[in-house]
């Protein structure tokens, strides 16, 4: 899962480790898959992407779609990897998993007359000749067709989301989305003129008709779902529930886990800022500015009963390390730090975590001197075959069928 940006560029954080490629519960996949990460240099000044086997031998295959600027992340539907370059690049970028040397097509995520920057996020596909383009920077979420010939044909319509930008701001700050049955569900973090977040929402769009559904026709006001948390960093839906891990602000609001059914809009906190006490520090001297507080990152879903959940020990704007706790989605309880049956995650900061084609978890570790990806079974919470060693830390992981 990727995190949005806040207020500022955070640096891309991962994880990765080894040993035996066993699981008694993981699943199979049907189709042979490889993995794609975007990687990010330590000083931001260029980026690449990696990629090998899932399975088998995963030493990476790195310096592919090589960049000058590091403000790049990735999307993919089957085979297919689209790169997207986001603040101030602007451009979306197809390429076939057969062949990640080859540009299909390239093309502007930016309309006529539009003078800032689309910053987009993410390009989530219904089917091969309809998708939509998530911008950060933009209140119109633009629909499009990834078999376009030619950029003319590429933006087909629009969406606009402007009901929910606050006032005194330009956007409403679009920065995850996911497809459920015939639905987008998209996240607003909606920052105000002093980039403080107010009531995030999660605005839903019938795909059959291109128009937001009101999800609580009793209420006036915004149609979207409210969240609990503010700022939402990562959304995933698995058997009908959409997960939110919303990171709160930068200082002491740490943010929420919630569970939305993507059916009836019903919304459940799993866990906020009084669920992991253990993790904050210094909280009950007089100087705030040496406070330790935890926030929610990301989330990854493998069942109804096992989910990770990754959060930040952050002072200020400063990350310190990252925990990753198992959460049962069913009962909303909470069980082991990942940390402890994987020494080698200790001290570490995590920059994504993922759940691949085989129920395995995917995690990158933020280290400038040894960055990398571990795998772990999620019936063991054991990492499983070696750790995977890159040339840059990993901002995102995702995966390509063949």
């Amino acid at each position: 899962m990727q995190k949005p940006l806040y207020l500022i560029s955070l640096a891309a954080l991962l994880s990765a480790c080894g040993s035996d490629d066993s699981s008694s519960n993981n699943t199979t996949p049907a189709l042979e898959s490889k993995y794609v990460a975007q990687l990010v240099a330590p000083d931001y000044s260029s980026s690449q992407v990696a990629t090998g086997a899932v399975t088998g031998d995963r030493s990476a295959t790195q310096g592919l779609l090589v960049q000058d600027k590091s403000d790049y992340s990735l999307s993919s539907y089957g085979d297919v990897l689209y790169q997207l370059g986001r603040f101030q690049i602007d451009t979306v970028s197809r390429y076939e998993g057969h062949d990640l040397t080859t540009q299909s097509w390239s093309y502007s995520t930016r309309l006529a007359g539009e003078e800032v920057s689309s910053n987009t996020y993410q390009l989530v596909q219904r089917n091969a000749s309809e998708g939509y383009l998530i911008r950060y920077g933009s209140h119109l979420l633009l629909t499009v067709n990834p078999q376009a010939d030619n950029a003319d044909d590429f933006v087909t319509g629009s969406i606009d989301l402007s009901a929910y930008t606050p006032e005194g701001t330009q956007v409403p700050g679009m920065s995850d989305a996911v497809i459920a049955g015939d639905r987008l569900f998209v996240s607003l973090q909606r920052l105000d003129a002093s980039w403080q977040p107010l009531t995030a929402y999660i605005a839903v769009i019938d795909l059959s008709t291109g128009l937001e559904i009101d999800t609580n026709p009793q209420l006036d006001g915004l149609q979207g779902i409210a969240l609990a948390g503010t700022n939402p960093a990562s959304m995933e839906v698995h058997n009908g529930q959409l997960y939110v891990a919303s990171r709160g602000d930068y200082a002491s609001n740490s943010g929420t886990l919630e569970k939305i059914d993507t059916t009836t809009y019903a919304t459940t906190v799993l866990a906020d800022g009084d669920s992991f006490p253990q993790l904050n520090a210094n909280l009950e001297d007089d100087d705030a500015s040496n406070d330790v507080i935890y926030h929610f990152q990301d989330v990854a879903v493998v069942s109804d009963q096992l989910g990770f959940v990754l959060l930040s020990k952050e002072q200020g704007f400063t990350s310190l390390d990252d925990r990753i706790f198992t959460f049962n989605p069913t009962e909303a309880s909470f069980g082991t730090a990942l940390n402890d049956t994987v020494a080698a995650l200790n001290d570490q900061q995590i920059a994504d975590i993922t759940v691949g084609p085989e129920l395995r978890l995917w995690l990158s570790v933020h280290n400038a001197q040894a960055p990398g990806i571990y795998v772990v079974d999620p019936d063991t919470l054991t990492v499983n075959g070696d750790f995977i060693a890159l040339d840059m830390p990993a901002s995102h992981i995702l995966f390509l069928s063949e």
